[in-house]
């Protein structure tokens, strides 16, 4: 495992890719989300949610230790599982009409309404609390307002729109988090309901976040120490700065500390990079330690994976600002689609939460329209 804790990367370039990987197939993530879909048919509730909640999930004890009395865990399923899937859906229609698609899509935009809060968050249902008035919620309301956002494109409906909007005031609203990808999933709606609505109260709040939550504490190389050296947090921290490079104006004040905040972060994931085109897990050595004692939640990650997130966020990096990393990318696509396989045969539906799903769903359609050009 290489060792790139100390490595210092440039903020002004993209350093090269490190192997040449040829771009996968459409169809090949075509079926790939096909199977993914009927496993999750197989843990569907029938009424737009899917799964189970936290009580049966080992990797979550620490959480119900920490936000709940055991008479007040709940085993109902979360936003995040429906929230992932509605965005995969909604990006599965873009390229292939299927009934099915859309009938997940209508059932779960109205289960996802249902659960938002009186103050317009989204809860993270490990308690009857629903962790109300936490920076916990950023994580939450960043995949309900893209989830809802995207389905928003296939059935315009005012209803969504205004859950987004009361979601992104509150976003707005909140104070900046000491994590800092809960900073970046704050961004990701944000930026999101601001390409919808562009007030600049919206657009400066994710630039305060981004500022204050997520530039301080950037290593040389790149990435973050402590729980957010792990891979698939670099990946929601790059999703979420791609988004705001994507919508912040040239002459912003801020802009170019955010870029390069942004260049440094997407070398670190190029530094990452093995010739199977999976990412180092984690540099830093004493998460390393830790996951080889306890081996839950995603500590259970090996020297190297092929993560969604980090994948994902290359891929909007990609269509939001057309920075050249498409070696990279299609590295990290073989990767996954070799992983969703082996997954598929090794763990049960609900274990992806709905990632897997968000994350084909994008990338057949992303391959699709590559093919297309």
């Amino acid at each position: 495992m290489q060792d790139i804790y100390g490595v210092q990367v440039p903020s002004d370039r993209l350093l090269p890719c490190p192997y040449p990987f040829a771009a996968p197939t459409a169809s090949g993530f075509g079926a790939l989300f096909a199977d993914a879909h009927a496993r999750s048919e197989s843990i569907y509730n029938g009424d737009g949610s899917w799964g189970h909640g936290f009580v049966h999930d080992e990797s979550s004890a620490r959480w119900r230790a920490l936000f709940a009395r055991p008479e007040d865990f709940v085993d109902w399923p979360t936003v995040r599982d429906t929230a992932r899937r509605l965005a995969a859906y909604a990006w599965a229609l873009d390229v292939e009409p299927d009934p099915v698609y859309r009938e997940r899509l209508i059932a779960g935009v109205d289960w996802l309404l249902k659960q938002q809060l009186s103050d317009g968050s989204f809860p993270w249902w490990i308690s009857r609390s629903g962790m109300a008035n936490t920076d916990h919620l950023y994580y939450k309301n960043g995949y309900a307002g893209i989830g809802l956002l995207e389905a928003y494109r296939h059935f315009p409906e005012p209803r969504i729109l205004e859950a987004v909007r009361r979601a992104a005031d509150w976003t707005a609203a909140w104070r900046v988090s000491p994590n800092n990808n809960y900073n970046s999933l704050a961004c990701w709606i944000l930026t999101a309901y601001y390409r919808h609505d562009p007030q600049p109260r919206y657009l400066e709040a994710a630039v305060q976040k981004t500022v204050e939550g997520v530039l301080p504490g950037q290593l040389a190389n790149g990435g973050w120490a402590g729980h957010n050296s792990w891979v698939y947090y670099q990946g929601i921290i790059v999703a979420g700065l791609a988004m705001l490079v994507a919508v912040l104006p040239h002459n912003h004040p801020r802009q170019a500390e955010i870029r390069a905040c942004l260049i440094r972060a997407v070398n670190n994931l190029i530094i990452r990079q093995d010739g199977e085109g999976r990412l180092l897990a984690t540099f830093d050595p004493q998460e390393r330690a830790e996951a080889e004692r306890h081996r839950i939640g995603y500590e259970k990650a090996p020297a190297f994976l092929a993560d969604g997130h980090a994948l994902l966020g290359l891929l909007w990096l990609d269509d939001l600002l057309g920075y050249e990393v498409r070696p990279l990318i299609f590295g990290l696509l073989h990767a996954y689609a070799e992983r969703t396989r082996q997954e598929d045969r090794e763990l049960a539906p609900q274990e992806s939460h709905g990632e897997h799903e968000m994350v084909l769903g994008y990338a057949w359609r992303w391959l699709s329209r590559q093919e297309r050009r």
